[in-house]
């Protein structure tokens, strides 16, 4: 699963949190394109009382024929 398949949905504390953390790596967070992503994954913020990780499912190989 790549990293930017994923989102990852975060309460308004935890993105304040996030973003004051200065033990944090600069390339860790990062802000390009009006996008918050933290390491990698794009970032939604607040709406939502615990934060939490979408993963899709993973896409399936299209069926073979036996023949």
């Amino acid at each position: 699963m790549a990293r930017e398949d994923m989102t990852l949905h975060l309460t308004l504390n935890d993105v304040n949190q996030i973003q004051r953390d200065t033990s944090l790596a600069v390339a860790d967070l990062n802000f390009a394109g009006g996008v918050m992503r933290y390491l990698g994954v794009r970032v939604e913020k607040g709406g939502t009382p615990a934060s939490f990780l979408i993963r899709p499912a993973p896409r399936s190989a299209p069926p073979v024929e036996l023949s």
